[in-house]
């Protein structure tokens, strides 16, 4: 089965714990309408202190587990791969140890598993499935939208951020930032097609980081006299 909620925050801090050096939580400022916190991960390693982005952020909807728990994955198989000295491989993608190492070195990681903690646990098929964002001003913005504004302003070089969003839901997903991209997965509930899913959005997700990370890069080039 899926992570719940509180499985999530509870291996977000401890990841934090186990990698210390490169990883840390972040509790996010506005609470859920339940009273709820969420909590991200930073990845940052020392000579990534000054570089460029990415957030990504995933529980958009009731039921979108797969998309939560792929962003959890993702975290724990990058600080394991260079905590480790090892090489990622999801099926078809490979990412080389050095490699690994280069893409964070080249880029500063925010990773949100889930920006709704209220609506995580929820079936999707349930009436709570409401739209996350109202188009108009910041006051009108959900807790979890909100939340992204506030860690967009925390790390201003912020370039990428890449919604994990499960298909087949049902759902109307309203962008708060045009320059988003986003990632569909679908979501088997149980057993190998769980874990099949898991390494699929996981390979999605790391080739996108992957990418970022190989512009920052070209652009830091480009950049020094």
């Amino acid at each position: 089965m899926y992570y719940n909620q509180d499985e999530i925050i509870t291996a977000v801090h401890n990841l934090a714990r186990r990698h210390s050096d490169l990883a840390r939580p972040i509790r996010l400022p506005h609470l859920s309408p339940r009273g709820r916190f969420g909590y991200a991960l930073l990845i940052s390693t020392p000579c990534a202190a000054d570089a460029p982005t990415m957030i990504v952020s995933g529980g958009w909807r009731a039921g979108d587990w797969l998309a939560s728990d792929g962003i959890v994955s993702v975290a724990a198989d990058l600080l394991g791969a260079v905590s480790d000295g090892h090489g990622l491989h999801y099926g078809s993608y490979r990412c080389p140890r050095r490699t690994v190492r280069d893409t964070l070195d080249a880029l500063r990681l925010v990773l949100v598993p889930c920006i709704h903690p209220d609506i995580h646990d929820l079936d999707p098929v349930a009436r709570h499935a409401a739209t996350e964002t109202v188009p108009g001003s910041r006051t009108m913005l959900s807790p979890g939208a909100q939340n992204l504004f506030w860690l967009r302003a925390r790390y201003p070089a912020t370039r990428w951020r890449v919604n994990v969003i499960g298909r087949g839901l049902n759902h109307v997903h309203t962008k708060a930032d045009a320059g988003d991209i986003e990632v569909a997965c679908d979501a088997p509930q149980t057993g190998a097609g769980r874990d099949h899913g898991i390494r699929t959005v996981s390979a999605a997700i790391l080739a996108k980081i992957e990418d970022a990370s190989r512009t920052a890069t070209l652009t830091k080039v480009v950049q020094t006299p």
